[in-house]
């Protein structure tokens, strides 16, 4: 078990399991704040494994040109990702790896420097590709290694549903919720175990370039480097394609959020952060649940209890009753009024028979990224659209 997984606030978007407590609280004592601690595979959607292998990919041929060619192949699987490791290159890397596949499915990757020690391919579809190694010297100082395989399974899905589920397909809705929606995108990661693949949901804040999402989907920089970032991934008309991360900005575990830079900028404007909703309050979710097409929640998602602890005794939180699923951990609540992110989906909780889900205050959140990243948050007061 890694220590992440040991954390003790550790948390995820379902069926979360109260902390118990060390005694029985004294007759007339205010009871105190539940927290939550669970193991991050209990509770995030699962979709895919990871496979440990061993294919060198040495230069077998002089170059100019290609120096290598390898067919690889993932059985009993629809989807797969290679990680390759690079255990000897030139100071100046001068080469690069193409993956194709007979549908003609085309991923190519160049190292930016020397430092780079490991690298993931995207995505590939079907069960085989052919692995081409190209380079500009004629004898190039390269030695490569394909040491994962990832193969998609079906997704796990372990619930938080307040019955009755009232989840609809986002393509369906209308405005505002469409152009909302854009923003919005599913999370695919590999845990620094290196064993599953988790799925999780994130949106555009601030910048067009910057993604918000939870800790406990991704909080270090393997994990961010394993991510791609399913943009437009919505069962309608709009091809979906697949954005990587560049770095990982921040992470904050008591608040449950993670602050990431995009590889390169989307086409499509950020989500406008409010202030904490009022008690009542009728809410939207968009969200990946499951790591399914995307969705909302509409019918009977409001706010529960508007100041709730989370994964701390401290009231971070508040509690809301949209419908999520496994891989909603991260997508944003807005107020149904402004349409403004008012929280973070992070926690589904269900004390004593109550089945609520709690979400991050995001004025918390914006007071402490405006700690570290001032001239990020300020141009707008955390509310640029």
């Amino acid at each position: 078990m890694t220590q992440k997984m040991m954390r003790p606030m550790m948390a995820a978007a379902l069926a979360i399991v109260p902390a118990l407590a060390a005694a029985q609280p004294q007759p007339g004592a205010q009871p105190a704040p539940q927290t939550i601690s669970v193991e991050r595979s209990r509770v995030l959607g699962t979709a895919g494994v990871v496979q440990v292998v061993d294919m060198p990919l040495h230069p077998l041929i002089q170059g100019p040109g290609r120096v290598f060619r390898q067919p690889v192949s993932a059985a009993n699987t629809t989807r797969f990702r290679l990680r390759f490791r690079i255990d000897e290159q030139p100071a100046q890397p001068t080469w690069h790896v193409e993956i194709s596949t007979a549908a003609g499915q085309r991923w190519a990757y160049s190292p930016s420097s020397a430092d780079v020690k490991e690298f993931w391919s995207d995505e590939i579809k079907g069960t085989s590709a052919e692995v081409q190694v190209h380079s500009a010297d004629p004898q190039p100082a390269l030695k490569l290694v394909i040491d994962r395989v990832v193969k998609a399974t079906p997704v796990t899905r372990p619930q938080s549903i307040t019955l009755p589920d009232q989840r609809e397909p986002y393509r369906t809705k209308g405005e505002p919720i469409r152009t909302l929606g854009r923003s919005v995108v599913r999370l695919q990661f590999v845990d620094d175990d290196e064993k599953k693949v988790f799925v999780c949901t994130g949106f555009l804040a601030f910048t067009n370039r910057h993604l918000l999402t939870n800790d406990h989907c991704i909080n270090s920089e393997a994990e961010m480097r394993s991510a791609l970032a399913d943009v437009d991934f919505d069962g309608g008309t709009s091809t979906p394609r697949s954005v990587r991360f560049s770095k990982l900005l921040m992470s904050d575990g008591p608040l449950d959020f993670s602050l990431l830079e995009l590889a390169e900028p989307l086409d499509r404007g950020v989500l406008i952060l409010g202030a904490a909703p009022a008690a009542n309050a009728d809410l939207v979710i968009i969200q990946h649940p499951a790591g399914e097409t995307k969705q909302v929640s509409i019918l009977d998602c409001k706010v529960d209890d508007e100041s709730v602890s989370g994964t701390t005794n401290d009231e971070t939180d508040f509690e809301h009753r949209c419908d999520t699923l496994g891989g909603s951990s991260g997508s944003p609540l807005f107020d149904a009024k402004t349409f403004k992110v008012v929280g973070l989906h992070h926690l589904g909780f269900n004390p004593l028979n109550k089945p609520v889900n709690r979400a991050v205050q995001m004025k918390l959140v914006i007071a402490k990224i405006n700690e570290k990243f001032p001239a990020l948050v300020k141009p707008s007061g955390g509310t640029q659209p």
